[in-house]
């Protein structure tokens, strides 16, 4: 049975990974909050990077409890963190 830091950490290389295919490839179709008034590019890019950053701190806060084993309520700080993100990745898909 895989440990909760490796799961989170492989959430975090799904993200990356997603977000790498839409901002490379430019496919801001696949961004759940695009706005086609908005422009594609823009907003896969920006979108793209907002999820690759939300993936690179699930990626790090695994890697980081499973050296350190932190205390269970302190996986809230990179819950937080990825809601935020993911606001600022929907907002950019929209073209703010």
């Amino acid at each position: 049975m895989p440990t909760d830091s490796l799961v989170l950490a492989a959430v975090g290389v799904l993200l990356v990974a997603v977000a790498l295919f839409v901002r490379v490839r430019r496919r801001a179709d696949l961004l759940a909050n695009y706005d086609k008034s908005a422009d594609p590019e823009y907003a896969a890019v920006h979108a793209g990077n907002a999820v690759a950053a939300a993936g690179a701190v699930l990626v790090a806060y695994g890697a980081a409890d499973a050296y350190w084993e932190f205390p269970e309520w302190t996986v809230f700080v990179p819950i937080l963190a990825v809601v935020a993100l993911a606001f600022l990745a929907a907002a950019r898909a929209q073209g703010y």
